[in-house]
């Protein structure tokens, strides 16, 4: 596990402090919070949802992942809409996903 200067910074914690940490098992589906705007999205293009369910766990990830850091909802909609264009021309690369062809 990782725990980098911006949350030690953030928490105050500093390198010989002692502190308790706690799990908990993460029972999503993904493994990370889907954004409500690209399971609208998904939901309305069936032919998208099984190319995207297709997909290995760290992929589906890394999409989720792409389309959240979005701040605007508008965005995170047509970058949803994109990727599931993507996904049926037969685009698999992450890095391809958000870009327009």
């Amino acid at each position: 596990m990782m725990f980098g200067k911006r949350y030690q910074k953030e928490l105050g914690i500093f390198p010989n402090d002692y502190f308790q940490l706690q799990f908990f098992e993460d029972t999503s589906k993904y493994g990370v919070d889907m954004p409500e705007e690209f399971d609208a999205v998904l939901l309305s293009d069936y032919e998208a949802f099984k190319i995207f369910e297709a997909l290995t766990d760290g992929k589906k990830r890394g999409i989720i992942y792409a389309i959240a850091r979005y701040k605007n909802s508008q965005t995170k909609i047509d970058k949803a809409l994109l990727v599931c264009e993507n996904l049926k021309r037969g685009i698999r690369d992450n890095r391809l996903m958000l870009k327009s062809f």
